[in-house]
C-alpha cells in the first residue's frame, strides 16, 4: 500500500502466493479495513494532496491516462490536470463522429477546482464520458476525457482539446453540445478551427433560461407566466415533451 498499489493490484498478487500464506486468503474488505486504520487511501501517495498528484503524474502510468498537468501557484491558482484514459481513448475513437457533450461543475472536492467533463454517446443513445478537466469523475457515462483546473476559460478548454486532438487526430464530430456558455466552443474552435462541427445547446438549459426570460418579460400574474412556470418545472423533472407549450410561449413572445 506505501508503495501506491491499488487494492485490486494487491489482490492479484496476493492471489499468486501459495495457499499455505494467510496473504492467499486477503479479500477487498480486509484491505479496505487495512487502509482505515492506517490511513492509507487508495491511490494516495502523500500527505498533502498536491504532493501526491505530483507523484503520480511521476509515475507515468499509462492506466492513469494523464495527458496534461500543471501545478498550481503559490496563490492556488492555475492548477490543471486532463486526463484522458486507454479505455476513455478507445471510447472515443468508436463514438466521437456522433457529436460529443460537455460540460463543467463547481466544487466537486473540498479544493475550489472545477470538473470538466467531455462525453459521447454510444450505439444506444447513452451518454459516455471520454475527456474531463480537473476533476475526479464516476463512470456513470461514457466520459471519453475530462479535466480538472481552477478555472474554466477558453484557454483551459482548449488545453484539454489538444489533448484529445494529440490522443484521437482524426477527432472530428458532427456536433458539440454544451449549455450557452461560450466557453466551449471557443476553446473547441481554438484547436479545431476548420472542423464543421456544428454546435447545438442542451435542451435542460434552454428551457431553464426560458423559464427564466418569461419571469422577464411576461406580466407577473398573467395565466402565460403560470402556464409557463407549470410547463418548465415538468419539462424538468418529466421525460415527456409537451413541446405544444413551448410553441405557444414562442408565439406569445414574438407578439410582444
Amino acid at each position: 500500500m506505501k508503495q501506491g498499489f491499488t487494492n485490486s493490484e494487491i489482490l492479484k498478487k496476493c492471489v499468486n502466493m501459495n495457499d499455505s500464506s494467510r496473504l492467499f486468503f486477503t479479500d477487498g474488505n480486509d484491505l479496505r479495513n487495512l487502509r482505515s486504520s492506517n490511513n492509507l487511501h487508495e491511490g494516495r501517495f502523500d500527505e498533502d494532496d498536491l504532493k501526491s498528484v505530483q507523484e503520480r503524474v511521476l509515475r507515468s502510468s499509462e492506466d492513469d491516462g494523464i495527458c496534461h498537468f500543471l501545478a498550481s501557484d503559490e496563490k492556488g491558482a492555475g492548477f490543471c490536470l486532463v486526463v484522458m484514459t486507454p479505455a476513455q481513448k478507445e471510447l472515443c475513437q468508436k463514438y466521437y463522429h456522433r457529436g460529443v457533450c460537455i460540460d463543467d461543475t463547481h466544487n466537486p472536492t473540498r479544493y475550489p477546482l472545477k470538473l470538466t467533463t467531455m462525453h459521447v454517446v454510444n450505439g444506444q443513445d447513452r451518454g459516455i464520458p471520454i475527456g474531463d478537466h480537473s476533476k475526479v469523475l464516476k463512470n456513470y457515462l461514457m466520459v471519453s476525457a475530462y479535466m480538472i483546473s481552477s478555472s474554466v476559460s477558453s484557454e483551459d478548454v482548449a488545453v484539454l482539446f489538444q489533448c484529445v486532438q494529440k490522443n484521437v487526430p482524426d477527432f472530428y464530430p458532427r456536433f458539440l453540445m454544451s449549455d450557452e456558455a461560450s466557453v466551449f466552443w471557443n476553446g473547441y474552435l481554438k484547436v479545431f478551427p476548420e472542423r464543421q462541427t456544428k454546435r447545438i445547446w442542451c435542451i435542460w438549459h434552454v428551457i431553464k433560461a426560458l423559464g427564466k426570460k418569461a419571469e422577464e418579460l411576461l406580466p407577473k400574474d398573467s395565466s402565460e407566466l403560470r402556464r409557463t412556470r407549470s410547463w418548465t418545472d415538468f419539462k424538468s423533472s418529466s421525460s415527456k415533451r409537451p413541446s405544444c407549450r413551448l410553441f405557444e410561449l414562442r408565439r406569445y413572445l414574438l407578439k410582444r
